[in-house]
Formats: C-alpha cells, structure tokens, sequence
C-alpha cells in the first residue's frame, strides 16, 4: 500500500513540476506585452517600456496552450485532493482497527505502556491514530512518541508532505 501512494506522491510531485515550466515557459515567451528573456534577458527592462496606465496590447494564447495549463493545474488539484482523502480513510481505517482493552488488558498499567504493546503489533503508527484512539491531543501523543524514542523502543518518522509516523524500532 505505501508503494502505491508513494508513487502516486512523485506522479503528483512530476505533474506539479511541468505545471510550473509550462506556466513559467507560457508566461516568459508568449504573454504579449511581457518582454521576457527572449526577448531582453534579464535586465531591468524585462517588462517593457510602456508608462503607467497604458494598456498593453494583448493577444489571445493559444487554445492548445490554454488547455495544457489548464489540464496541468487540474490533474495536479485532483491529485492533491485525491492523496488527502487517501489519507484521511487510511487513518480512518487505522483506528477503527485498535481495540485498546486488548492491549491494556496484559498487565500493563500506563497508557504508555499500553501505545508500547499497541506499537508492537501494528508496527507502525500515526500521531493522529494514536490522539484519536487514546482520546488525547496531537502533542500529548507526540510527547509519548518521544518518550518511546528516547527509549530506543521507536522512532518517529517526519514526512515532508504528511504528520509524523512512529514506527517500532527493529
């Protein structure tokens, strides 16, 4: 399962790249009244030398490139939204999996203890699965995962797009 969302996340990653080339390309080269590096290179006339309050001539983008952006931009929203509601189920799915009788139930008597027999099992776990499942906060949940990784027991995992994951340390 993460192979396939991890995948999903570069295609969207890729998509997003070729959306800003293409928007920057579209607007350096083609936007009238722009004088982009094309025509300037990079110097301090790259607008143009029209007064203030003219009104630039303008003419129309292509209908080809006005579609691409416009495809571009909203494959990569759908993309966005589409990882996120992923998300969401995933964690969703995760807490309606953890019964915590069962892991409190072995004599263990913190709810450290208990997220420690938990993580055991599930192996790896979100933040939020964890404040949800305990009925505690997101920090409150992070400081426990710290507890647990300054223990060497696990280590908290920080995603670039996504909440921290504590994971069972092998």
């Amino acid at each position: 399962m993460k192979t396939k969302r991890g995948k999903l996340k570069y295609f969207v990653a890729f998509i997003f790249v070729i959306a800003i080339l293409h928007s920057v390309f579209q607007l350096t080269f083609f936007t009238p009244g722009f004088l982009g590096f094309y025509e300037r290179g990079i110097s301090g006339f790259s607008v143009g030398k029209t007064d203030l309050g003219d009104e630039i001539e303008s003419e129309p983008i292509s209908p080809l490139s006005r579609i691409l952006l416009i495809a571009e931009w909203t494959l990569l929203i759908m993309g966005v939204v589409f990882l996120t509601l992923k998300k969401r189920s995933e964690i969703k799915k995760e807490i309606l999996g953890i019964d915590l009788k069962k892991y409190s139930a072995r004599g263990k008597k913190t709810e450290l203890d208990t997220l420690y027999n938990l993580l055991r099992e599930k192996k790896s776990l979100h933040i939020t699965t964890i404040a949800k499942a305990f009925n505690v906060d997101k920090a409150l949940a992070l400081k426990w995962a710290k507890t647990l990784e300054e223990g060497k027991l696990a280590r908290i995992d920080y995603p670039r797009f996504s909440e921290p994951e504590i994971s069972l340390r092998k």
